[in-house]
């Protein structure tokens, strides 16, 4: 996968999730809705799109193909502990969840998700292409 594809595709993804906040927050605006929970989703999944990607180049090139595989399910395991700390974090550090910030933030960690899925699909076909 080009590292150009992999880009754009981050910035759309990054782009429509704060548009989604944006929208929770005019919408629960008389509410006490707190937008850093999903912003500080939004900056660690990035992180980790960008370790994911750069990691997962390496790991393709490996002879064993189906340590890609576990790479994947590791990279899954370890985005829900990050959205569990995350959700953590905001109840006792910001003293603030509630239904509009849970569904805020589960609609920022499901994109991600379908985001690093789509990405790591093709850049697994990519890579079987090459070796094929």
């Amino acid at each position: 996968m080009k590292k150009r594809v992999f880009l754009w595709g981050g910035v759309c993804v990054v782009a429509l999730n704060i548009f989604q906040i944006h929208c929770f927050n005019n919408i629960y605006s008389n509410l006490s809705y707190d937008a850093r929970p999903s912003y500080l989703g939004i900056v660690c999944f990035v992180v980790l799109c960008l370790i994911t990607y750069i990691l997962g180049g390496y790991v393709l090139k490996r002879k064993n193909k189906s340590l890609y595989l576990g790479f994947i399910v590791m990279n899954m395991l370890l985005k829900m502990i990050i959205a569990v700390i995350i959700l953590l974090v905001s109840k006792f550090i910001f003293l603030a969840v509630s239904k509009s910030i849970l569904l805020s933030f589960i609609i920022v960690y499901i994109t991600f998700t379908i985001y690093e899925v789509s990405f790591m699909l093709r850049q697994n076909k990519d890579a079987m292409a090459l070796n094929a």
